[in-house]
């Protein structure tokens, strides 16, 4: 069995509206199984390695353990390693390919590289077990956990920590648009003007001022002390030397800590004599150049969450620590915890594991125990000095047990540091009691305080905190999104955007734009290439810069990828077109329909929907917005006609005082808007399919609130040029002959364009074109019927990028046939290596007042190509 791919989808998707890894399985040779049971002998052994490795098989096979197979088997290692991290599968499912003799195994990630890394890691201990003896068993599990221990140096510094998961899924829930950024501690919220960034729990209000004042804990502690809240007395010492002379200032027990650490690292407690201080500023000094020596404060430990100037919760922490049954030892007892699901790696998990390390070992030495010994029943034994929950603490809710006083201090203490997140940690003997009463203190203030203490307690009631903070970076009224729009269909979506952006520029909006030729900000070329596709309208809609966006998201790559998207305001589909069948598994229209679908289902104001083809019309009924709009060539569609006479919104072409206009109805209102003769887009009208793209537009700017002068005006504008729509029908000038560029590169495409190029007058006639190498053989007849007759001269080319499985002969001979089928003559054919050459040959043969027309891949490039031409004559 062998891993044929890793495929990670984005946004909605062919399997889930949420984020999902393909890991496709095939045999390693022909006529082997992928689903061959593993021999009962050998789970078993399995089994005994991996204990866990049962109960995870039975989630994943139903049917029964006897019969997992080795794709199974993966997928439990795979849950398994991504436990460890945190990361839990919400979603995992094992789909069958028998048409490939293959499995795909189907689950919801977090992170790719993460990811990677975890299947990586599964797939080397799958290996290890198979290739395992018996007698191999303590080598074995030698092996495994240095394998394990390697996966996790690499793996666990780019996991999201239960914090950012937390907060990533709480922003879900909410409606908030939620990106990953480069680090796994990155998040940015909302989309284009409206995000804001949180690196941890610090956002764009945390004054780098603020946060640093609150790590160096030296000058923090004064200026708590300023106003008169309580700390303990404290000197900062950087020598040996120093140590003794504080240690008589301050007296004993002392507390030894660096200045500048968090997570309770280089602390140590209780300190009750030099030789032991020395030791502690020894250890405190390896994590930091001045350490911290403080008074000892009697009691238990507490974290205060202040967000906004609001005290939102508590936790009392307590340090790692068994609880003795009389039987077991220490180190069994600490197994024993590490039994619970909670718990796993540092950050990542509820609960921290424990480490019996020098630490934990000294600890239980002051308490006369050590790893092995038993403690009695009842017995609580502490194997840390301090309460953080990554190194093995738990904690228990006490929000409601603070006294107001207490509360009180810890606003005081965020507003002194001018910190708007702040975890204060306060050693009290009693929480319910003002600290004036008991003597309690503040130890620490920390800028990005953990929040799983709250929203996850060990005991008590869970806090919903991250509400505060949502709160305060998107007040009420305050929006967290931008209008979105997103065009799909067979043909003339990359116009279609092209238009919709153009017309909400014209009102003054920064628009974002992605499409097949790139993306754009503000009409400025940002990324270059086509890029109508899930992860480019994702990264477009981080851009701080933007008001607004149009998404040009294709097939090929919802197929491939994803959506990229979670929703938008409005989603128009221009038309489902015989192209792309028999690849990437689909095989009808009706079946490009339903892939079209899922970004139909994203909308939320507005679906627009060509109602000319009743399968694209059809797709209404998989609309979750609150309005469908249809547009239409006809006049008397009667779809269009009883949608208008409902008072739903449409398009159509009418007569008006004789010409042809579009038309909007909405709401039983008739609104002329203007005459085909005035879209610059239609070539004098010649261009119907233009006609048709701008109504999309028009529907797509009045779903997103544009006012319909403003439409109108932008689509007068419009027009078929470099500058607005490059590649289109754009003429290049400076020949004596006319050069006109279009991307019609598909029968429908072509079907669609040629009647306007028919129009234009030429004495001799050029075609220069070429396909992609993906298309069924009916296809490439099927284009030249469209063009057969109507040039002198037909040069066709071939790319290498765009061959697909296809030899550049195959390809070109199956374009020649097409037109030998039509009647062409075999000498008005000639066929070219490449594009360039296919263009120079015409260029050079054509005459004054020809036509050239050229059926592009590049535009710029074609562009760029014959600008060279003109130069050196």
């Amino acid at each position: 069995m062998k891993v044929s791919e890793l495929r990670f989808f984005v946004g909605v998707n062919l399997y889930l509206d949420n984020q999902v890894c393909r890991l496709r399985l095939e045999a390693d040779q022909p006529g082997e199984s992928v689903v061959t049971p593993v021999p009962a002998i050998l789970l078993r052994r399995w089994m005994q390695v991996f204990p866990q490795l049962q109960e995870v098989l039975e989630t994943i096979n139903p049917v029964g353990v006897e019969s997992s197979h080795a794709g199974h088997v993966l997928f439990s290692l795979i849950e398994m390693a991504a436990a460890e991290l945190g990361w839990m599968l919400t979603y995992k499912k094992v789909v069958s390919l028998p048409d490939r003799g293959g499995l795909d195994l189907l689950f919801s990630y977090e992170e790719r590289q993460v990811t990677t890394l975890t299947v990586n890691y599964a797939q080397e201990v799958l290996k290890r077990l198979t290739e395992a003896k018996e007698v191999d068993r303590e080598a074995l599990a030698s092996i495994m956990n240095r394998e394990h221990k390697l996966f996790l140096q690499k793996a666990v510094p780019l996991s999201r920590n239960i914090d950012t998961r937390y907060l990533y899924q709480s922003a879900r829930e909410r409606d908030i648009p939620i990106t990953m950024g480069l680090s796994p501690d990155s998040l940015i919220l909302g989309q284009g003007r409206y995000q804001k960034r949180l690196w941890k729990k610090t956002t764009p209000g945390t004054s780098w001022v603020a946060f640093h004042l609150a790590q160096y804990k030296p000058h923090a502690n004064i200026e708590l002390r300023r106003v008169g809240l309580p700390v303990a007395d404290q000197v900062v010492v950087n020598n040996r030397e120093t140590v003794p002379r504080a240690a008589r200032q301050l007296g004993f027990p002392l507390v030894a800590k660096p200045s500048t650490t968090d997570m309770g690292i280089g602390i140590t407690i209780g300190i009750q004599d030099e030789r032991s201080l020395l030791t502690a500023f020894d250890t405190a000094k390896q994590h930091s150049p001045m350490v911290l020596l403080e008074n000892f404060i009697d009691g238990d430990e507490y974290r205060l969450l202040v967000i906004n100037g609001k005290f939102v919760a508590a936790a009392h922490r307590i340090s790692a620590h068994v609880t003795g049954d009389g039987r077991h030892t220490i180190r069994e007892l600490v197994n024993m915890l590490h039994r619970d699901p909670r718990r796993g790696v540092g950050k990542q998990s509820v609960l921290g594991r424990i480490e019996l390390d020098q630490e934990a070992e000294a600890v239980l030495a002051k308490a006369g125990y050590t790893i092995d010994g038993i403690p009695p029943a009842g017995k609580q034994v502490f194997l840390r000095g301090t309460s953080n929950l990554s190194r093995g603490g738990t904690c228990v809710d006490v929000t409601s047990d603070v006294h107001p006083d207490n509360q009180e201090m810890a606003l005081l203490a965020a507003k002194v540091i001018g910190l708007d997140i702040a975890g204060i940690d306060y050693i009290t003997t009693d929480i319910t009691r003002s600290w004036k009463e008991t003597g309690g203190k503040i130890c620490e203030i920390n800028p990005s305080p953990g929040l799983r203490m709250h929203h996850s307690p060990t005991e008590g009631e869970p806090h919903d905190v991250a509400g505060p903070i949502f709160e305060m970076l998107f007040p009420a009224g305050e929006p967290s999104r931008i209008p979105v729009a997103v065009v799909t269909g067979s043909n003339g979506k990359t116009t279609t955007t092209r238009m919709s952006t153009h017309i909400l520029r014209h009102s003054g909006a920064c628009v974002g734009m992605t499409s097949t030729s790139g993306v754009y900000v503000d009409d400025e070329l940002v990324h270059r290439g086509d890029l109508s596709g899930g992860s480019a309208a994702q990264q477009l809609l981080i851009d701080p810069r933007i008001d607004a966006a149009v998404l040009e998201i294709a097939r090929g790559a919802i197929l491939k990828w994803g959506t990229g998207i979670d929703s938008c305001d409005v989603m128009a589909v221009t038309n489902v077109a015989d192209e792309h069948i028999g690849e990437l598994g689909v095989q009808s229209r009706e079946e490009m329909a339903k892939v079209k679908g899922l970004l139909v289902e994203l909308a939320r104001k507005m679906v627009i929907l060509g109602a000319d083809d009743p399968l694209t019309a059809a797709l209404s009924k998989r609309s979750r917005a609150d309005r469908v709009c249809y547009f239409s060539m006809m006049e008397e569609n009667p779809l269009v006609a009883e949608h208008i006479a409902s008072g739903h919104p449409a398009l159509r072409l009418e007569q008006v005082d004789s010409e042809l206009w579009m038309v909007l109805y909405d709401n039983s209102m008739r609104h002329p808007l203007l005459a085909v003769t005035d879209l610059p887009a239609s070539l004098g009208g010649a261009a119907l399919y233009n006609i048709e793209n701008a109504m999309c537009a028009a529907a797509i700017a009045y779903g997103l609130d544009q006012e319909l002068e403003s439409i109108v005006e932008s689509l007068g504008t419009f027009q078929c040029d470099a500058s607005d729509n490059p590649g289109r029908m754009t003429t290049i000038d400076g020949f004596p002959f006319r050069v006109v560029v279009d991307h019609c590169l598909n029968p429908s495409a072509l079907a669609a364009v040629e009647p306007a190029v028919r129009k234009i007058d030429g004495d001799r006639r050029f075609l220069v074109y070429s396909m992609t190498g993906n298309r069924r053989d009916a296809d490439y007849s099927k284009a030249m019927q469209v063009v057969a007759g109507d040039y002198d001269e037909y040069h066709l080319y071939t790319t290498d990028h765009y061959l697909r499985n296809r030899t550049a002969g195959e390809l070109t001979d199956l374009l020649t046939r097409g037109l030998l089928d039509e009647g062409v003559s075999r000498q008005a054919i000639f066929v070219h290596a490449s594009e360039d050459d296919a263009v120079t040959s015409v260029l050079g043969r054509a005459g004054e007042d020809d036509l050239v027309f050229i059926s592009s891949w590049n535009y710029e490039m074609t562009f760029q190509h014959v600008k060279k031409f003109i130069q050196t004559g």
